[in-house]
């Protein structure tokens, strides 16, 4: 099988999320393509191309969902390129589907707690936020992992 093109992943992140925005907690879309497919594309490519495919579809997600604004997006691409640089550089030699699988949880994680801090709300004492039981991170855990592993 051929490998998709960068830009190819960066056009289908940003329709599939803009299709299954719906699928959404609290007005929040669950399904966003942006880590799974910033993962994906780590282990496909480089880690250039993968900082551009995360940072590509976080753009064409803010721009194609309206639930998902401007700084949400920003929030994307920073927790999908600490991702692909923490997973690059903890798996520099040896990159396998469990480690993206892991790695995508992480990437989760770092979106969950980027999105409380900007939302002022402190997850020190909220902690069910940062550690997955409310049912939004929860749901979007899943759904990546989901994501990551139909990909991979």
């Amino acid at each position: 099988m051929e490998t998709p093109s960068p830009l190819f992943l960066i056009v289908l992140g940003g329709i599939a999320t803009a299709l299954l925005s719906p699928l959404s907690i609290e007005g929040v879309p669950v399904l966003v393509f942006v880590i799974p497919f910033a993962i994906v594309a780590r282990l496909l490519y480089d880690t250039p191309t993968a900082l551009t495919v995360g940072i590509g579809i976080s753009i064409a997600a803010g721009a194609l969902v309206q639930a998902i604004g401007f700084w949400e997006a920003i929030l994307y691409a920073l927790a999908a390129s600490i991702t692909v640089i923490a997973y690059d550089s903890f798996y520099a030699k040896e990159k396998n589907e469990i480690s993206a699988l892991l790695f995508c949880v992480l990437g989760t994680l770092i979106f969950e707690f980027l999105n409380e801090l900007y939302l002022h709300e402190n997850i020190f004492f909220r902690s069910e936020y940062f550690l997955g039981t409310f049912p939004r991170a929860g749901a979007a855990i899943l759904a990546n992992l989901i994501i990551t592993g139909v990909t991979l």
